[in-house]
């Protein structure tokens, strides 16, 4: 068996400035669970604090889609030569019949490490699993350029309580922005945003309410001539069997319904991505693009304000917040 780390910049960020170039780094595997990934035609666990592709000739998937990145990453197989094990990167979807067309695969075949398919003279860079060969990844970070953090893991620096202290109901714990429960402020953004793509993980108790106050005034509201709100919700709980379908989990809270409901179980953690780009709207949940609003389905969303502050809800009830980080709007 051997151990191997490799490092992957795509995209080269010509023409970009010292700023655009910043990146934040995250971990794309945490040890106990696939949260972050999708699964097709493999059968894939989370062991030892490692991705365990164990049979079949698919392939595990991100939940976002990334543009210019660094990847990282350490692997094994159990089986002295893989055949096709692989690393996907810059793919589509799958299409019907489960393939990914027009992609560049990495291979990790033995002896043949590190070629490039379609990248002339690339030599010794979702996770491809050859049939048998129970291949292992490990360590796995991804770096995206041009993003900057929202939280540094240790503090509440960058965010401020509004109508009372937030230490009072707000805490960072193992590396987590955590609601406590407690009656108390929602946490504000210390800048304000206009255009951008927001990405974050989230977990909620079970009946949880939260929501990710977006472009705000400084009194967070979020209504007409305010800001707007994306809700986050146990969708599955009892309580909420009759709210209105603008209500869900990724909805543009009373104005644009979520399309699909694919909310992992209360005590899961969930991915989201919220692109705002003008009057535009949309929010990516758990790999699936759920809302894809504009002003013209929409017309409320012209009387909503176009920069503003970024705000984390406090609904008295446990929340848990990781992995925030904030970038430029994409088409």
């Amino acid at each position: 068996m051997r151990c191997v780390l490799i490092v992957l910049l795509t995209g080269f960020a010509i023409g970009l400035s010292a700023d655009d170039t910043i990146g934040v780094r995250c971990p794309a595997l945490h040890a106990a669970s696939l949260d972050g990934w999708q699964a097709f035609d493999c059968e894939a666990i989370a062991q030892d604090g490692a991705i365990v592709i164990r049979k079949g000739q698919g392939f595990l998937r991100t939940d976002f889609p990334y543009a210019d990145f660094v990847l990282e990453f350490k692997y094994r197989s159990h089986q002295s030569s893989p055949r096709t094990s692989a690393v996907l990167f810059r793919a589509p979807l799958p299409t019907a019949n489960g393939t990914i067309e027009d992609c560049y695969q990495l291979s990790l075949q033995a002896g043949a490490e590190g070629n490039v398919e379609r990248l002339a003279g690339a030599r010794s860079a979702g996770l491809r699993g050859d049939a048998g060969s129970q291949t292992e990844f490990r360590d796995v970070f991804i770096t995206e350029i041009g993003y900057k953090p929202l939280f540094n893991g240790q503090d509440l620096s960058g965010w401020e309580g509004v109508t009372s202290d937030a230490g009072a109901s707000w805490k960072v714990e193992r590396g987590e922005i955590v609601c406590t429960g407690q009656r108390g402020t929602w946490l504000r953004s210390t800048q304000q945003y206009g255009d951008f793509n927001l990405r974050f993980a989230y977990k909620l108790r079970p009946g949880g309410n939260s929501g990710i106050y977006v472009r705000v005034p400084a009194d967070g509201a979020h209504r007409e001539g305010g800001g707007t709100e994306i809700q986050l919700l146990d969708d599955q709980a009892e309580r909420y069997k009759g709210i209105e379908p603008t209500q869900f989990t990724g909805s543009v809270y009373k104005v644009a319904p979520a399309a699909m409901h694919v909310s992992r179980p209360a005590g899961e953690w969930n991915t989201m991505e919220i692109n705002c780009r003008g009057t535009a709207y949309r929010v990516r949940h758990n790999g699936a693009v759920i809302v894809d609003a504009s002003d013209e389905q929409f017309p409320e969303l012209k009387q909503r304000l176009l920069k503003g502050y970024l705000g984390l809800q406090n609904h008295s009830e446990e929340v848990w917040f990781r992995d925030l980080r904030i970038g430029p709007a994409q088409p």
